[in-house]
């Protein structure tokens, strides 16, 4: 037996604690014992040291470092003996569906990737030879399961490349203008890639081999020149994105496609999710965080950049923010503030100008997402988020408009609603205006305690426990003014355990 191959079979044990395999970045305030359990995920740490050291020709795995925790996945940092590194994913039990998350995860890398390569997977037996299709720089996956029966690990992981340059919000405050713009320029040259490619279904992207019924040979695509492309390494396959996952949609039997066609697309992309060469931040190395990518259409998901996102009403459209003409006279913290939104804003007009002259597809889809057409396409998928009355409203409110729609003129408002429905309309939206009021009014009493997504750090969780608990006596004697409104509030209360 080769020298390696000894090596790797008697792994050493690692030092690691039982953190590595629990949620540690922060405590949840509502329901925390379920929030934790789907955030927790065991697996043996040896093997998948082992199987890392493997796959990239190294004899041992010397250290396991874990990244702080991510809302669906851990993350580790694997130092080999010989001093290369590379990074360990495993999904957490709320990431998506078994299986297919984790595999419609690494087809979507292999789909975008800059450079050509190899995936291999020690456990999975065919080699997948990767070519440039997209253009866009993601980290190569050096081997990958998404079946726990067929591996040793116990859990879905994937190895991939460490992204050897720096995350781009370590970079992004000292960054001037000019530098920013040319970021944006390479940014939307990825956008433009793609959208220059439109599939022919929706639903999830997948290596042809992980589907048990698959059509490889039917067309894929068609690319930037009208051409239809088929790749026999790729499949389209059920969505696993997070709108048909979240909310307990995961375990709902539903049709979650394929379905006819369109586009793929990145829709996270903050500064911790973009690596960028720390000598010169205007060069993209890296994009990362591709998990519960789906093709969909693309005024569903297109957005600019969440690194241009800043809390002050949006710029729109093609127009040129102005300076308060008194700024000058402006105290110097209200003067820094206004020059300050002054920059976000430009940023964004920049943005969207560039996207007009090259990316007009983009533009236009982020056009439509201002029209009351867009908002009734999108309230269907959030039904479940916003509640029925939401998408009511909408619909009533259509009446008003409905001539001005351009497949609408000369045809008759679809819809009525008798004066019964309209009043329960009403008073649902009533309710749902109160509940908006009550969390805006523990926002602001709460400050900064106030807990974004449920969750706060460990260190303030039972001061925000305690604050929560005045604020719901609070909000009760407020908002209810009989007893038997008292008791419901008492019972939808979303805090504590």
């Amino acid at each position: 037996m080769p020298k390696q191959s000894i090596m790797l079979l008697i792994q050493s044990d690692l030092k690691y604690s039982d953190d590595l395999f629990n949620y540690t970045r922060g405590r949840f305030v509502c329901d925390e014992g379920y929030e934790i359990s789907q955030r927790r995920v065991r697996f043996n740490v040896n093997e998948l040291a082992r199987c890392a050291a493997e796959t990239i020709g190294a004899k041992l795995c010397v250290n396991i470092k874990k990244y702080p925790d991510g809302m669906y996945n851990k993350s580790m940092l694997l130092t080999m003996d010989n001093g290369s590194q590379v990074v360990a994913k495993v999904p957490n039990p709320n990431a998506g569906i078994p299986h297919f998350t984790t595999a419609n995860e690494v087809a979507t890398m292999d789909f975008v990737r800059f450079i050509s390569g190899v995936i291999a997977s020690r456990y999975l037996t065919d080699i997948l030879q990767s070519r440039n299709v997209l253009g866009t720089p993601v980290p190569r996956v050096f081997a990958w399961s998404s079946k726990v029966q067929e591996n040793p690990v116990g859990a879905e992981y994937i190895i991939m490349e460490k992204i050897a340059e720096i995350e781009l919000e370590r970079v992004w405050p000292s960054m001037n203008i000019k530098d920013r713009l040319a970021l944006f320029k390479t940014i939307a040259g990825f956008q433009k890639a793609w959208t220059s490619v439109s599939f022919k279904k929706f639903g999830g992207l997948y290596c042809a081999k992980d589907l048990e019924e698959s059509a490889s040979n039917e067309p894929l695509y068609v690319d930037a020149n009208g051409i239809d492309i088929t790749d026999e390494r790729f499949v389209i396959g059920l969505s696993t994105g997070r709108e048909s996952i979240d909310n307990g949609r995961a375990t709902i039997d539903f049709d979650r496609g394929p379905w006819m066609p369109q586009r793929n697309w990145h829709g996270d992309l903050h500064v911790a999710n973009i690596f960028v060469n720390p000598s010169e931040p205007t060069e993209v190395v890296g994009l990362i965080d591709w998990q519960s990518t789906e093709i969909s259409p693309l005024y569903f998901h297109a957005r600019q950049p969440q690194i241009l996102d800043y809390d002050s009403p949006p710029v729109s459209g093609l127009e040129r923010p102005q300076l308060p003409k008194d700024v000058e006279k402006l105290e110097a913290s209200a003067k820094q503030h206004a020059e300050t939104l002054y920059l976000q804003q430009s940023l964004c007009s920049l943005y969207n100008t560039l996207t007009h002259r090259r990316n007009p597809r983009l533009y236009a889809a982020l056009g439509f997402q201002q029209t009351t057409s867009f908002l009734l396409l999108l309230l269907p998928r959030d039904l479940l988020i916003d509640g029925e009355v939401s998408y009511l409203l909408q619909v009533a409110e259509l009446e008003a408009t409905w001539n001005s729609l351009p497949e609408a003129k000369g045809s008759t408002y679809p819809f009525s609603f008798s004066p019964k429905e309209v009043e329960e309309i009403e008073a649902e939206v009533e309710g749902m205006f109160r509940g908006m009021e009550a969390m805006r009014l523990i926002g602001e009493n709460m400050g900064e305690l106030f807990p974004e997504q449920g969750i706060v750090t460990p260190d303030q969780y039972e001061e925000t426990l305690g604050a929560l608990a005045q604020m719901k006596e609070q909000v009760i004697e407020k908002f209810a003014s009989t007893e038997e409104e008292r008791k419901i509030w008492q019972r939808v209360w979303p805090f504590g355990n």
